[in-house]
């Protein structure tokens, strides 16, 4: 089976990866997996939260068997923010 990572720029054949696990960081949830007699992780998506993490993971797992690809969701991490949302401060408007 072949995976499509998060990012588009990877696909990943199943039949060499030993490992398919959630490393939780500090401000992501990474899907990763482990290739046989290989120390390397690839990265198969990022995810913001644990719980949309463990979704595509599971969604990953059922597909196994069933389908010839899968494509891992994007979840929208690497999109730039709107200017309300990236910058909460007071915009100042002239005066002194």
């Amino acid at each position: 089976m072949w995976v499509l990572s998060g990012d588009g720029k990877q696909i990943i054949n199943l039949t060499h990866i030993n490992r398919i696990f959630l490393n939780e960081m500090d401000d992501v949830v990474l899907v990763g997996a482990r290739c046989k007699g290989e120390d390397k992780v690839l990265a198969l998506g990022k995810y913001r939260d644990p719980e949309t993490a463990r979704h595509v993971l599971y969604d990953l797992l059922t597909s196994i068997g069933d389908r010839e690809f899968f494509i891992m969701p994007d979840n929208n991490f690497d999109r730039v923010m709107s200017d309300k949302i990236r910058d909460s401060r007071v915009k100042r408007r002239g005066g002194s």
